[in-house]
């Protein structure tokens, strides 16, 4: 029931375990001792090994032990309070998790604009990069479109998407059914992107598969059979963005940074106000007594697309601009909430 990585993780981890005890004289794994275990552990420790080294081999054995149930030792002895503390005190070593900047405005009306002098080729994967800003989409769960479709009325257009299975996805029933996202394709700029978008996959013969967009070779000018990955997305955002970016300020950007675009911004709007429950609904994170919502009504997304769309508005008249200071933010609060 497990993937062959995560077997293969485990295994790594036993087998460097096992030569560890070997070096210390301990011969057999299988039977292992606290103070041996400890022994090794110690050892790792001085011998400056990765921080999570010895938490992966603690994991690998528990793993173990629920997969083969060992019988001559009892792990709940054998991995003693000073094994987990020296586990511990290397894990506490780990370098700060560093999330990857939300894009800017700028950037966003950048792409939108970029996306009109390019190539059909290139508008696939520019598209599905702004695909991802508008729906705060994680790249892989786009590659899990099944599904586009478009609407136009008013002004705007609206990109809808159904996509099979998603990172928070973990159950059999989950994994089989539709989670359906909702873009914004006149964007920022009010210029339509997301039905040319939808027109030009077509022309390119791309279709939905295990995955909507391969990657793209340059040296022959062609798509491949594999799927375009997360970090040659990343490569890609960061070759759109161009000149308006410094090489220094390059790698805070990644694919991941389309993702947490809207959701940042909806956080700092000060004059349209989004509930928690409604961000959590934008972010596609929802409680499990909220599920049915999303099962038993399609267009959930409507309400907060309504007011996402009102924040857009501000952006296009000026009113509104999230790439201002915090300090500028926390006074314009206070004299809204003065004036009201």
């Amino acid at each position: 029931m497990k993937a062959s990585s995560t077997l293969q993780k485990r295994a790594s981890s036993l087998w460097r375990l096992g030569r560890l005890l070997r070096t210390g004289g301990f011969l057999n794994l299988l039977r292992v001792t606290e103070e041996a275990l400890y022994r090794a552990l110690c050892d790792l420790r001085e011998g400056g090994s990765g921080a999570t080294t010895a938490q992966h081999m603690l994991e690998a054995l528990h793993f173990l032990d629920a997969t083969a149930r060992l019988v001559l030792i009892d792990l709940r002895t054998v991995i003693s309070g000073r094994c987990k503390g020296v586990a511990k005190d290397m894990f506490l070593m780990k370098n700060p998790l560093e999330q990857k900047h939300p894009l800017t405005l700028e950037n966003v009306r950048f792409l939108e604009d970029l996306y009109h002098t390019l190539p059909n080729s290139m508008k696939c994967i520019l598209g599905q990069l702004l695909f991802c800003v508008h729906s705060c989409c994680r790249w892989r769960d786009s590659q899990r479109v099944k599904m586009l479709w478009v609407e136009q009325g008013h002004g705007e257009t609206l990109v809808h998407a159904d996509a099979l299975a998603s990172k928070t996805a973990v159950s059999a029933e989950a994994r089989t059914r539709y989670l359906p996202y909702v873009a914004l394709g006149s964007g920022v700029n009010g210029v339509d992107w997301g039905a040319d978008w939808v027109t030009v996959r077509m022309l390119e013969g791309l279709e939905y598969q295990d995955f909507i967009l391969p990657s793209f070779s340059e040296r022959a000018s062609c798509w491949t059979e594999s799927p375009m990955s997360a970090s040659e997305a990343t490569y890609w955002l960061r070759e759109f963005l161009g000149e308006s970016l410094s090489p220094m300020d390059a790698f805070m950007y990644g694919s991941h940074s389309c993702k947490s675009t809207l959701l940042t911004w909806a956080g700092r709007c000060v004059t349209i106000s989004f509930t928690p429950m409604e961000r959590r609904l934008l972010g596609h994170h929802l409680e499990p007594s909220m599920k049915s919502i999303l099962t038993y009504s399609r267009e959930a997304f409507t309400t907060v697309y309504s007011k996402v769309l009102q924040m857009f508005r501000l952006m296009r008249d000026g009113s509104y601009n999230p790439d201002l200071p915090a300090i500028d933010r926390v006074v314009q609060l206070s004299e809204t909430v003065a004036e009201e």
